[in-house]
């Protein structure tokens, strides 16, 4: 959609005359309008692009927190029982660390793998093809 450079209602892009005030485009006019259709295109993808970036750098840090609450507890438990002899360390710290693993994992896949690859936004109950926020193919 477009606006009409007069009365500046949308329109449809391929119209030659606007149908509300029968203003007729001019050769210009449809220059403009493509160069701004293109500007738009630009935008958009760059907008993309950057939520792209900004989804790939969120699963990164659920990836390293994921691997830190797994591997801390069992570590620590291994460093305390060589220090104090005592078992009883790692027996408790080793299931902290898988549930800590899983409730991260959790945490992570509901914010990860509910999202709209364009918007970034969460798809609810989406058994569609399309986001409901930015209605995009998915």
């Amino acid at each position: 959609m477009i606006n009409c450079p007069k009365c500046n209602e949308p329109i449809g892009e391929d119209l030659k005359v606007c149908p509300i005030c029968r203003y007729e485009f001019s050769e210009k006019d449809m220059a403009d309008i493509r160069k701004e259709l293109a500007d738009k295109e630009n935008k958009l993808f760059y907008y993309r692009k950057e939520i792209r970036e900004n989804a790939a750098k969120k699963r990164t840090r659920y990836v390293c927190i994921m691997l830190l609450s797994l591997f801390v507890p069992v570590i620590l438990g291994c460093i305390l029982t060589k220090i104090t002899k005592n078992y009883g360390f790692i027996s408790f710290l080793a299931p902290v660390g898988i549930i800590s693993e899983l409730v991260v994992m959790i945490v992570a896949m509901i914010n990860g793998a509910f999202r709209c690859p364009f918007c970034d936004g969460i798809l609810y109950r989406n058994h569609g093809r399309y986001c409901q926020n930015c209605g995009e193919k998915l």
